[in-house]
């Protein structure tokens, strides 16, 4: 049974083992908001996800839970991300002129690709320094599998196309 479970705990500091927990929290939280708040506008819904956000990143700045000092940046990085995307689509709606409309647009998509291309090329940068350093399988998917932070599993050598972990049993 410790073996089904360990995705819980493996890759974490000893105390950001319910990680995974509040990771799953913080999306059941914005889909709360997304839909108890359906009645008002999308500005105040807006605010109420970008509250919810700043408090998740308050706690991965405060808790740090990864093992790898690495995925923690990462975490806080994608985090930012989404506050910054969110705070330009509300400015977007205020401004009235096309062209800086389409810059901040432009802005929002640059930000998410390069986040994007900074998690891939970090995780063959790990994957080719732990295969060169002698690491059985096992352990280059461990370190592999610790790159799906909340909103990134497209991993598929550890996640499913449901973002569930995939734990092999040896």
């Amino acid at each position: 049974a410790e073996e089904r479970i360990s995705f819980l705990w493996i890759s974490y500091n000893k105390n950001g083992y319910f990680w995974e927990f509040v990771i799953i929290a913080r999306k059941v939280i914005m889909i709360l908001v997304s839909v108890a708040t359906i009645n008002l506008s999308y500005k105040w819904r807006t605010v109420l996800v970008l509250l919810v956000i700043l408090a998740m990143i308050r706690l991965q700045i405060g808790w740090e839970p990864y093992a790898i000092e690495a995925f923690n940046r990462l975490e806080i990085i994608s985090l930012l991300i989404i506050y910054v995307s969110a705070n330009l689509g509300l400015l977007m709606d205020a401004i009235s002129d096309d062209y800086i409309r389409s810059a901040m647009l432009t802005v929002i998509v640059i930000l998410n690709l390069g986040y994007g291309s900074v998690c891939i090329g970090y995780l063959l940068f790990t994957l080719w320094r732990t295969r060169n350093s002698g690491s059985t399988k096992e352990e280059v998917a461990a370190k592999a599998c610790l790159l799906y932070t909340s909103d990134a599993a497209d991993d598929l050598l550890c996640v499913d196309l449901g973002g569930r972990r995939i734990i092999k049993k040896k």
